[in-house]
């Protein structure tokens, strides 16, 4: 059919259909059926599809539209401005935050590579303390101590971005907020 399927939460929104955030999905009440439950319908933005547990409809975008509005598949295609066999128009603010997502990732891939390297780094000062301990002098005690305070961030921080929040990975960065007085707080 198409490479590419509209994105199915503007299209119900431009529907009149009221969704709130429930998790992973959208919720709302089903305009197929006159279910007294707002919440029977279930929108999944990462499959791009929908499904009533009232009444049992379900599908993707064009068979949402499909069946709100009785049309044929090739109608609907129409109303939605898709041509079968060619790909759907893109619409800017989607491609816009797959750009901002795939850049977001992009500064955290490198961000991790960053810590990557700097604990390697120190690891392998560790190692070397520990196959010779006593050839350190004190200067270069003070110096090791500090150095595996730093280990000790730096593992934490690897930590943060492996398994934290984007909040986490954001104050790892440090990335300032649109206000340069406040940053975003890291989670302790």
């Amino acid at each position: 059919m198409t490479e590419q399927k509209p994105d199915i939460l503007p299209i119900m929104e431009r529907e009149g259909i009221f969704l709130h955030k429930a998790g992973r999905t959208y919720r709302g009440k089903c305009p197929m059926h006159d279910g007294k439950s707002s919440g029977s319908l279930a929108v999944y933005p990462e499959s791009q599809s929908w499904y009533c547990w009232g009444c049992g409809a379900g599908g993707d975008a064009i068979d949402f539209i499909k069946k709100l509005h009785g049309f044929s598949f090739k109608d609907a295609c129409g109303y939605l401005g898709i041509i079968p066999g060619r790909p759907a128009p893109v619409d800017p603010m989607i491609q816009r935050r797959k750009k901002i997502q795939h850049d977001f990732e992009r500064a955290v891939w490198e961000k991790y590579e960053t810590l990557c390297d700097r604990a390697i780094h120190l690891h392998g000062l560790r190692l070397q303390v520990r196959k010779n301990p006593a050839s350190m002098t004190d200067d270069g005690a003070v110096i090791f101590a500090a150095s595996m305070g730093e280990l000790a961030e730096v593992d934490y921080e690897l930590d943060l971005m492996l398994y934290g929040s984007t909040e986490d990975q954001i104050s790892v960065m440090g990335v300032r907020g649109h206000d340069s007085k406040t940053t975003i707080s890291r989670a302790a």
